[in-house]
């Protein structure tokens, strides 16, 4: 039978779908019947598990419209092809198929055949969807006797998964194996068959399905398993969650050779910044990388003396070594290709003395692709290719980085799709067009093999300006966070004196007494030099204190409870900017509070590094934040954490640099000053810059200041 038997009509947009009315004599409710389709695939929760895969999982079967009689039909039985492509064949309408096609997209139902009338509608991919040769196979299959009665009903479902790309294993099908995880009641006993595990034993990642019957086909035989009354899935989706990054991740500790574990170790112990790097030999990939990584890595290595580099490149699937279905040839030409550019990349830096004693390349090509995503959970930044390469450290470890490629995959504006494919993912930076030139094959002289392989290649035009582009991003992502959002937080101070009405109140830090005057208690205000006008700031107060000196100073001389004749009922630290001095306010201040009194500090949440730094004047990453200067009092939000966990503290959103509320005070604890020696010493060394701005606001669990306005989680119990 000749392909021109069956014919296609394409139904993928508007025009093409209000076209459809030609059918409507033969196939009244075909338009209905797609509508319908197209409008559940198009539903949110299609990214975790296609409806009717679902459905035939549940319930054996799922409904369509029928195109003839317009009635909701069920269907029963499956046939799978080698590509996965699966018909569903429908006992009520014998002479309707529903396919599913396109891994990409998670095998959506994305055609309707008519056998008598050898038509195929389609409304998926037309590059994925199903073919004409597809079709034709089917019509072969269905014309053997064994196939003519249709059961009403499929007990024997068969949940098909597998292929060779981890990334789409992942992000395609094992989100749909997490859904099902979590709807199906594990003591049922489904089959599970998987032609590749690129990411471990299916059995071992979803412990959850020991009572499912497991088997390894290769995809070449899944055309040996099509039988009547069988019901083949192909289950899919189109999302890597957090689920399933855990899943993996924690799977992959367990699989980490010891060799793993200590390398993951010295990373964190001992580097900082960890950058990751990918190297690509064949298409897709700039034909002078070399040139580029190694002057990236100079330029990476004169700006941080402790870094240290991952080289990544192809990545063995962990079922490589038993699945007879993967190329080994092909996998290890790449992989020795990829070793050689690293081997180059490697004797250029150590010939030209580009790195110190404390400074190192590690190389992840050729490794277990498991082996890969956890060396990744322990990056920092990357620099890579386009694609899979990518997504083993921007989706499954959520780290920022810059992305390069070629012009016709920057003309897409990629950066928005590649993010939103995982959960929690971090937008990638791509390059500018203009460092990028693409290679025009047409003009080399190469043999055919080499064209087809040399597909999609690319120079980095312009190497300094590339380097200096990813260096400015790795400033702006890992030295800065988005300004915050929530109250400033002198509205905020204002919400707490409104809220609370405070018989007292102490302030350190005043200067010109913006804060001070919002307060209408008895107060006191220290500061080592005043700018401000005493009209403004006394107001209501039934009584203002001012002290010029330091704050230790003012301690070693004053009694707050005397000076204010009542205990302190809030306080707002604001003071020297240095760790040290504001842990000793607190320490000070805390023990002339009772336990539901508050103190609230300012500054400890920086929204980029150099402002945090100890000496004020370093220039700012964002010039809007010009003269921002918080030091390093973020370092007590941490020090209260560990040595206080009695204390309730929460940190707020209120620009420009934070506000933290801290209650449940002990006034008689002295944890922190018999520590006070030990926690110096602990804290001197640690550099917001080592540390990280997003596990800083991580640790700190900030919250928006929007929650106060539905529920006050404080009150003075006065």
């Amino acid at each position: 039978m000749s392909h021109k038997d069956f014919y296609e009509v394409h139904c993928d947009n508007e025009n093409q779908f209000n076209e459809l009315a030609v059918h409507d004599d033969k196939f009244p409710y075909i338009r209905d019947c797609i509508a319908d389709i197209y409008s559940r695939n198009g539903a949110p929760q299609e990214a975790f598990g296609r409806w009717n895969h679902l459905d035939v999982v549940k319930h054996g079967g799922f409904e369509i419209i029928c195109p003839f009689s317009g009635i909701k039909i069920g269907s029963s039985d499956s046939i799978i092809l080698p590509n996965k492509t699966t018909f569903f064949r429908f006992p009520a309408q014998p002479d309707i198929l529903a396919a599913v096609a396109n891994l990409g997209q998670g095998f959506p139902i994305s055609s309707i055949i008519v056998l008598s009338a050898r038509i195929i509608f389609n409304f998926g991919d037309p590059l994925w969807g199903v073919k004409i040769a597809d079709a034709e196979k089917i019509l072969e299959i269905l014309s053997k006797q064994e196939w003519d009665i249709i059961s009403r009903e499929s007990k024997d479902v068969r949940i098909v998964v597998g292929d060779p790309n981890f990334a789409h294993y992942a992000w395609n099908q094992l989100v749909a194996l997490e859904t099902l995880a979590g709807i199906i009641d594990h003591s049922r006993s489904l089959s599970i068959i998987s032609t590749h595990e690129p990411l471990g034993q299916t059995s071992d990642l979803f412990p959850e399905f020991q009572n499912w019957i497991h088997s390894y086909h290769a995809d070449s035989l899944l055309l040996e398993l099509n039988k009547p009354g069988c019901t083949f899935v192909p289950v899919g989706g189109f999302r890597v969650t957090e689920r399933v990054r855990n899943r993996l991740m924690n799977y992959g500790s367990k699989k980490l050779s010891r060799e793993g574990v200590d390398l993951v170790e010295q990373i964190q112990g001992k580097y900082w910044p960890t950058i990751w790097l990918s190297v690509r030999t064949e298409n897709r990939t700039p034909v002078n990388q070399v040139q580029f990584l190694t002057v990236l890595i100079d330029r990476f290595s004169q700006k941080y003396p402790q870094c240290c580099f991952i080289i990544d490149g192809y990545s063995l699937q962990d079922d490589f070594p038993i699945n007879p279905s993967y190329d080994r040839y092909a996998a290890n030409k790449i992989i020795m290709s990829d070793k050689l550019a690293y081997e180059e990349i490697n004797r250029s830096v150590i010939l030209n003395k580009m790195l110190s004693d404390r400074q190192k390349i590690f190389s992840a090509i050729g490794e277990n692709v498991l082996y890969s995503l956890k060396i990744s959970s322990v990056v920092d930044f990357y620099c890579c290719h386009h694609g899979t390469i990518q997504h083993k450290i921007g989706w499954f470890s959520n780290k920022p980085g810059v992305i390069h490629c070629n012009s016709e995959i920057l003309q897409r504006n990629p950066a928005e799709w590649v993010a939103n494919q995982a959960e929690g993912s971090v937008f990638p930076s791509y390059c500018l067009e203009e460092f990028i030139k693409d290679v025009d094959i047409n003009n080399e002289n190469l043999s055919e093999e080499q064209i087809d392989l040399a597909h999609g290649l690319y120079w980095i035009a312009d190497i300094p300006k590339m380097v200096d582009f990813v260096l400015d991003k790795f400033d702006e992502t890992l030295l800065s966070v988005e300004d915050h959002k929530g109250l400033h937080y002198t509205d905020l101070l204002t919400l707490f004196h409104r809220k609370l009405n405070p018989r007292s109140y102490l302030e350190i830090g005043v200067q010109k007494g913006v804060t001070f005057s919002l307060s209408q208690a008895r107060s006191i205000g220290v500061d080592l030099e005043f700018q401000i006008n005493a009209d403004s700031i006394v107001g209501e107060k039934p009584s203002a204190l001012l002290f010029q000196t330091t704050s230790d100073e003012f301690f070693d001389n004053y009694r707050v409870d005397a000076l204010l004749g009542v205990p302190l009922d809030m306080a707002f630290l604001d003071g020297m900017h240095h760790f040290e001095y504001l842990l000793r306010d607190f320490i000070n201040v805390e023990k002339f509070c009772r336990p539901s009194s508050v103190i609230l500090m300012h500054d400890c949440l920086p929204v980029e590094v150099p402002m945090a730094d100890r000496a004020p004047g370093l220039p700012s990453i964002r010039e809007s934040r010009s003269g921002a200067w918080t030091g390093d009092v973020w370092k007590v939000f941490l020090i209260l954490k560990k040595y206080r966990p009695d204390l309730k503290i929460v940190a707020y959103d209120a620009p420009p640099t934070g506000l933290i509320v801290v209650t449940n005070l002990s006034p008689n604890s002295i944890i922190l000053k018999q520590n006070y020696s030990k926690i110096i010493e602990e804290m001197s060394g640690l550099d917001l810059k080592e540390f990280g701005l997003s596990r800083l606001f991580a640790e700190c669990d900030v919250q928006s200041t929007s929650v106060l306005e539905n529920e006050w989680p404080f009150d003075l119990m006065l």
